[in-house]
């Protein structure tokens, strides 16, 4: 019998963050470097079937380019010999092999058939606002999409380059206003959200105004 057919199977739910640099790699370069990792540190995959075999891994909300995170997530298919892996020694194994803009927030062990489906998340625009107009502008439009008025920008589809007005208000369910930045809270309405680039222009912030990339601060999860 095949020794592998004899061990366990789990999925690591690997929470991890990514600021400095990586916050410029693509979703590909991102799952290129976490497969490296992952044969370095010696863990053992789970690999597809067929003729071209690659390890079961995937990222249920991939990150846009440019866009920081606290709260990135992969789900990795693992073999083990142990009826209870150790979480902390796949994040241990696994964090010797990351470059220094990646960290390791948390690692779960689950089983082989979870599912993690996003329900909210929440950006973090920094901005100065000390500017007096730029924060005017900021609570302006908090206050209006907390009146139920609509948060329009003209939308171009990625496949056909046609564009059309979309109220973000739909995707969007908490606005506040710091000093340092504008915190969004966002849904997800029949598998879409509102997109990276069109975050400034809700607020009519040019790229200037910022002090640096958006971050996405957390997501909740309804696992399954």
């Amino acid at each position: 019998m095949d020794g592998h057919n004899m061990k366990n199977r789990f999925t690591l739910a690997v929470h991890f963050k990514v600021s400095g640099f990586a916050a410029f790699l693509s979703h590909q370069e991102i799952s290129r470097m976490l497969k490296r990792a992952l044969v370095r540190a010696g863990i053992e995959l789970r690999y597809s079937e067929g003729f071209n075999p690659h390890p079961k891994m995937s990222l249920p909300l991939p990150r846009s380019v440019g866009m920081a995170s606290d709260c990135e997530l992969v789900l990795i298919g693992i073999l083990c010999d142990a009826q209870t892996p150790a979480a902390a020694h796949y994040a241990a194994m696994l964090s010797q092999q990351l470059p220094a803009d990646i960290s390791i927030v948390n690692v779960e062990v689950c089983t082989d058939n979870v599912k993690f489906i996003v329900d909210k998340v929440t950006y973090f625009i920094p901005v100065s606002l000390g500017q007096t107009s730029v924060y005017n502008n900021a609570v302006r439009i908090k206050d209006e999409f907390n009146a139920g008025k609509p948060l329009e920008v003209e939308r171009v589809s990625h496949k056909t380059g046609k564009k059309k007005l979309v109220n973000l208000a739909d995707y969007v369910q908490a606005v506040e206003v710091y000093n340092d930045g504008i915190e969004l809270v966002t849904k997800f309405v029949d598998g879409t959200s509102i997109r990276l680039d069109e975050m400034p222009s809700v607020f009519s912030l040019r790229e200037d105004d910022l002090n640096g990339p958006i971050v996405r601060r957390a997501i909740e999860w309804d696992r399954k």
